[in-house]
């Protein structure tokens, strides 16, 4: 039995210059699946040899900046380089909080059109808080 790999990518807080945010990358059935996505996540990804053209999907937990802010130049380099939109799993009530909280103001309005999250992302929602990707089950809960 093939079993999905584990990499964490930063194990830092959002000031982290050194070790990273805290974002793993799991691997399995060829694909990779990016859980959480911040703005160190190129370097991170880098410092493993892994491009970010690479990653075929991205599951956000929640919209601090360590967790959400590379999904910015995920959708820029996916859309402008790779002319391709990356999967993005969340939770229902993460869509509008991620588009108007921390993507809109630079995405919104990158051509004559408005923007809107799915024009920059494959968005799937998460149902009953599980899903399945790169051969596991992920099962999702709220924090306080």
């Amino acid at each position: 039995m093939n079993f999905p790999k584990l990499t964490l990518l930063g194990i830092g807080n959002s000031e982290a210059l050194k070790f990273w945010n805290t974002n793993c990358l799991v691997e399995g059935n060829g694909q990779k699946l990016l859980l959480d996505c911040g703005f160190t996540i190129k370097p991170a990804l880098r410092d493993l040899d892994v491009a970010l053209c690479d990653i075929d999907a991205v599951y956000i937990s929640h919209v601090h900046g360590d967790h959400v802010f590379g999904l910015e130049r995920i959708g820029f380099e996916f859309r402008y380089t790779y002319h391709k939109s990356a999967l993005l799993f969340i939770e229902p009530e993460l869509e509008t909080v991620i588009w108007d909280q921390c993507l809109k103001g630079s995405m919104g309005s990158s051509r004559t059109d408005a923007q809107g999250l799915r024009d920059w992302f494959d968005v799937r929602l998460i149902q009953d808080h599980q899903f399945e990707y790169a051969g596991c089950r992920f099962e999702t809960f709220p924090t306080p």
